[in-house]
């Protein structure tokens, strides 16, 4: 498949082609749940809450939100991630985030 560096917005299927139906549940799950603002409030709370506590919530982050939106915590991890998309012709931007530290420790362990 041909990767081209110019955007196509006509087609919004070249978005979801590297996406199992699982997947897509999952995210349409995730998009409906963070759409409610009350919602998304209230889990704010309860992260920085679990994160204060020192509770393992590291994974259930990483299994919904963090899944959802990066491609991994190092450019090792991403690989994958990188690969899977450009298969389907789907280019990829590395960006580099240092919100969290402490989450990222926890992330590099799972």
């Amino acid at each position: 498949m041909e990767v081209t560096t110019n955007p196509i917005f006509d087609d919004v299927s070249i978005a979801f082609t590297s996406k199992s139906d699982r997947q897509l549940r999952k995210a349409y799950w995730l998009f409906t749940l963070m759409g409610k603002g009350w919602l998304v409030a209230i889990g704010k709370f309860f992260v920085k809450l679990g994160f204060a506590l020192h509770l393992p919530i590291s994974k259930l982050i990483y299994w919904t939100v963090y899944d959802q939106f990066c491609g991994g915590v190092t450019i090792k991890d991403s690989q994958g991630t990188i690969d899977e998309l450009s298969s389907h012709g789907i280019g990829s931007i590395l960006d580099y985030s240092v919100e969290g530290p402490k989450m990222k420790k926890d992330l590099i362990k799972l």
